[in-house]
């Protein structure tokens, strides 16, 4: 899934005729889908790529549709679900392994975008 929204993210900047615009989101974007097991803010990736925060917000939200964080929420839930789908790892160990911070937080809003728990969305699944 991750490589899809990939290709479907490079596709679209391809077409775009701002190249470094579309390179630079190409980087961030790349760098969310290797680091969305981490914390990552604005202000982190700018550091990184040695840009504005702010840039970094509006060059995500034009390639996704999304700002930043819904973004990277976004990656961490679909992996989320990679994980449930492929793996008998408990719903701790992929709340870990996707980047937050506690099971109960991942569960809200694992909820909140898919539209069940990941227990549910597990057992619904087989």
């Amino acid at each position: 899934m991750t490589n899809v929204l990939l290709e479907c993210v490079n596709s679209f900047c391809s077409d775009n005729n701002n190249r470094t615009y579309s390179n630079a989101a190409k980087q961030i974007i790349e760098y969310i889908h290797e680091n969305y097991n981490h914390d990552i803010s604005n202000k982190q990736i700018g550091a990184f790529f040695n840009f504005h925060p702010n840039y970094v917000n509006s060059i995500i939200k034009k390639y996704t549709g999304m700002p930043l964080h819904a973004y990277v929420l976004f990656v961490k839930i679909s992996n989320a679900v990679n994980l449930l789908d492929s793996t008998g790892s408990s719903i701790e160990q992929i709340s870990a392994a996707v980047g937050f911070s506690s099971p109960a937080r991942f569960s809200a809003q694992f909820k909140k975008i898919i539209g069940t728990s990941p227990a549910s969305y597990r057992k619904n699944s087989k």
